[in-house]
């Protein structure tokens, strides 16, 4: 069963990420604005046969949306401790912590997961927000000595079959990687950050290498 919609116009200061040609080609209907991209939201199938797939099959998914901010330099795990609700200061190398960021009155502004992929370097994996110049104002007034940015990475694979689909990306199982842990795989680092028990897998493209959806998903 198909549903009927009428696709609503995009515009051009809206960001795209690099699958939106491959999400517009397999037939995505409705999108969202989610940290200034547009992110698919509907194919216009039975939300039952989403639903279907999310329990029992694997989900790919476009959210190139959900966006990183880089922190990078000698005061990194000062500035990532600082903004967390978390203590990171003993973060190992290779880790990855789920935290709250607040902002001065206590509010919630994101709940990231936090990873430690390299020794100078913190990435924070968020939602909705405006992170990046959140962290960027923060390390000007603090004076660390840190540079803040925003990475391109890629899409995300979920559900219960998600580790028997990343070799069809190139990428090998992570079915030896606990929760909330990564590895860095050529030029991939690969986390299994599900917050169930389910084997979701969410890749990270260090460079946005891009390859057609449709195809991965056919094979």
């Amino acid at each position: 069963m198909t549903t009927t919609a009428i696709r609503h116009p995009l515009f051009p200061n809206v960001r795209r990420s690099p699958y939106f040609a491959d999400t517009a080609a397999a037939g995505a209907i409705a999108f969202m604005v989610y940290n200034h991209m547009y992110m698919p939201i509907s194919y216009g199938r039975d939300p039952r046969e989403e639903y279907e797939a999310l329990t029992t099959g694997v989900t790919l998914w476009d959210v190139g949306a959900e966006r990183q901010t880089a922190i990078t330099g000698p005061d990194a795990r000062r500035l990532a401790d600082y903004l967390a609700t978390r203590d990171l200061s003993e973060l190992a190398l290779g880790a990855c912590r789920f935290t709250l960021i607040c902002d001065d009155a206590g509010q919630i502004m994101t709940e990231p997961i936090v990873l430690h992929p390299f020794e100078d370097m913190f990435w924070i994996s968020h939602g909705d927000v405006d992170l990046t110049l959140w962290a960027r104002a923060t390390a000007i007034h603090g004076r660390f000595d840190v540079t803040v940015d925003e990475p391109d990475v890629a899409p995300d694979l979920e559900d219960e079959l998600a580790v028997e689909v990343l070799p069809v990306v190139g990428v090998l199982p992570t079915k030896g990687v606990g929760q909330l842990e990564w590895i860095l795989l050529g030029n991939s680092k690969v986390v299994r950050n599900g917050a169930s028990g389910l084997p979701q897998s969410e890749l990270k493209r260090l460079r946005v290498l891009r390859f057609p959806l449709p195809d991965v998903l056919a094979g």
